[in-house]
Parts: structure tokens; C-alpha cells; sequence
């Protein structure tokens, strides 16, 4: 009988890894060491070099751990694979490569031009180069106050303040930070939110031809006014002449009314609008127009008749006739003869 001798094991730690960044979970890899013999084998890892890291598991075939923050532009781990059959131990090597992410350089995003009262979003979304994660701390520094609507993301949003007749200026500060750099903070950088002035609107009213009859609607349209910086305007209507009318649709950009009565002569009649932006700026238009003198109505009672006695009788004034196209009213009465009765004397 022929007793042969043990087959030593061959370890094998898997190829060289990396680079990787901080915050990385990385997963040695003893699985291709192998027994000649086919005894299933023990697995041993240990750290030999580099900044010390926790491994999952040192007897698992791969264990895991997470890469440490560095400081500097690389690093090297590396960590020993020792294999045992019960008889026999091998070991090997293999080398885990770190680098170190780049700081982080803020980026405060482009200056920019707005209006008062306008929704405003910074923008430091470019100050990440390795997309590995920074957080963001926005501060203002100059300019009238306002509330970021959260200093600590990258876009934050305020509402520019209202401006009168001169341009103001905003300054925001932001600073970024390397999550993989140990909170490294980057070099401030600023933008400059430049608010410019406010231009004052212009009050438009459009309405009807002149002049206009009596007893009719009548609308007047200012919704041609308009505000050069593109702000929502306010509205205020106000009679300034002639017979006093009651004016639907008040604070808004279109009104109506009913005409007054015409006279004898016509009549002026003039409305007032008033636009203001959210800054307080102002502009008046008038409309004048002419109420249309009132032309008399012609009574026409129809042609001489000759009835029966004690026959009815058609007494007929549909002749009669306004050249103003008023609604006609109609009263009969007699004024000579014996005394009849109307069936109706309001009738035509």
C-alpha cells in the first residue's frame, strides 16, 4: 500500500482592487483559492498595510469593509489570505487602491437680472465635480433681507423684494462641502441678484365712438394698460363728469354702465382709471364721450274717420315714430265731442 503525502493548498486574494473613492463598500475575494486534494479549506484574511478598516467577517471566503476618508491624492490597503487543508497553510496578498475625491469648488451660479416681486433660484448644483455628494451652506451678504427657502439644498428660491425708481443689489455667499473629504468646506463663492428698478405702467382705456345714446349700455376696456416690468396691475375706476351713472365690474380691467337719459343738447360724460403695480407705481387715463342730445318724438293719431253712430270705433297711432329708436309710450284722451270710453287709453 502506497501512502502518498499531503497536496499543499494554493491560496489566491483575488486581483489588485480600486481606486475607490471614501464611503465605498468593497469585497475581498478568496473564492479562487483551491485544495489539490479536494479538503475543503479554512480562509483567514488580516489587514498588513495601510490606514486599519474592519472587516466584515476575517474567516469568511469574501469579506467586505468600507474605504476610509483620505486626505491625500492616493493610498494604498493591503490584506493577507492565509488557506488552510488541516495539514498545510498558503498565503497571498492583494492591494485595495484609495484615492481621494477632489474638493469640492463652489459654484454660485451666473449672475442674474430680475424684477421686484419675482420668485428668484439660486443655483449651486455645479459645485459637486465627482458627483460623489457635498452639502450646501447659501448665506446672504448684501442687499435688502430676504428668506432663502432653505440655505442648505442646492437650489434654494426667495422672492425679490419690491424696488422703487433705482437698482438694488443681492449678494449670496455659497460654500460647499465634500462628504468623502472628511467635511472639507471649499473656497466661498457669490452671486449677485440684481433687482432692477421699477418702471411705472401705463393706464390705456378703449370705448365706444361718439357719442353714445341714452338709455344704453356702455362698457370701457383697460385691459391694454400695461406694466413694462410684467407685473400684475391693479384697477380703479372713478366717474369725473357728467350725470352720475353706477359702474358694474369695479377693480377690474373692463367696466360697464347705463347710459343717462339724453337731453335736449348732448352731454359730456368722462370715467377715470387708475393702474397700479405691486410697487405702488401709478398711471391715470381718461375717457370722455357724449351722451346724445334726445330728439322729440312724432305723435301721428292716424286719418280722419266716419263711423255709424254706435259702432265701435279704431283710433290708430302706430304711425307715430322716435328717430332716436326709443321705446315709445301712448296716451289717448279727447278733447272735444260727446264724452266715449277707451278701451285703452295707453294703448297705440
Amino acid at each position: 500500500i502506497t501512502v502518498e503525502g499531503n497536496a499543499q493548498p494554493i491560496a489566491d486574494a483575488g486581483p489588485d482592487q480600486g481606486p475607490f473613492v471614501g464611503g465605498a463598500q468593497v469585497t475581498l475575494d478568496g473564492s479562487g483559492s483551491t485544495d489539490p486534494d479536494g479538503t475543503p479549506l479554512t480562509y483567514t484574511w488580516r489587514q498588513t498595510f495601510g490606514v486599519p478598516v474592519v472587516l466584515s467577517d476575517p474567516n469568511a471566503v469574501a469579506p467586505t469593509f468600507t474605504t476610509p476618508n483620505i486626505v491625500v491624492a492616493s493610498a494604498a490597503l493591503v490584506f493577507e489570505l492565509q488557506v488552510s487543508d488541516g495539514v498545510s497553510t498558503r498565503s497571498d496578498t492583494v492591494q485595495v487602491n484609495l484615492t481621494g475625491s477632489r474638493a469640492p469648488t463652489a459654484d454660485a451660479g451666473p449672475d442674474q437680472a430680475v424684477t421686484g416681486g419675482s420668485t428668484v433660484r439660486l443655483s449651486g448644483t455645479a459645485s459637486d465635480p465627482d458627483g460623489d455628494g457635498v452639502t450646501f451652506q447659501w448665506t446672504q451678504t448684501a442687499g435688502p433681507s430676504v428668506t432663502l427657502s432653505d440655505p442648505t439644498i442646492a437650489a434654494p428660491s426667495f422672492t425679490a423684494p419690491a424696488t422703487g425708481a433705482t437698482v438694488q443689489a443681492l449678494t449670496f455667499q455659497l460654500v460647499a462641502t465634500d462628504d468623502s473629504q472628511a467635511m472639507v468646506a471649499s473656497a466661498p463663492d457669490s452671486v449677485t441678484i440684481t433687482i432692477q428698478a421699477n418702471q411705472t405702467p401705463q393706464a390705456d382705456i378703449q370705448g365706444p365712438a361718439n357719442p353714445i345714446r341714452g338709455g344704453s349700455t356702455v362698457s370701457l376696456d383697460g385691459s391694454g394698460s400695461i406694466d413694462p416690468d410684467g407685473q400684475s396691475l391693479t384697477y380703479q375706476w372713478t366717474q369725473v363728469s357728467g350725470p352720475s351713472v353706477t359702474i358694474s365690474g369695479q377693480g377690474t380691467p373692463q367696466i360697464s354702465f347705463t347710459a343717462p337719459t339724453g337731453t335736449a343738447s348732448a352731454q359730456p360724460i368722462g370715467f377715470e382709471l387708475i393702474v397700479t403695480d405691486p410697487v405702488g407705481a401709478s398711471d391715470t387715463a381718461v375717457f370722455t364721450t357724449n351722451v346724445a342730445a334726445n330728439n322729440t318724438p312724432i305723435a301721428d293719431a292716424g286719418s280722419a274717420q266716419s263711423v255709424v253712430a254706435g259702432q265701435a270705433a279704431q283710433l290708430d297711432g302706430t304711425g307715430s315714430s322716435d328717430a332716436d329708436q326709443d321705446t315709445l309710450t301712448y296716451l289717448w284722451s279727447q278733447v272735444s265731442g260727446p264724452a266715449v270710453t277707451f278701451s285703452d287709453p295707453t294703448s297705440a
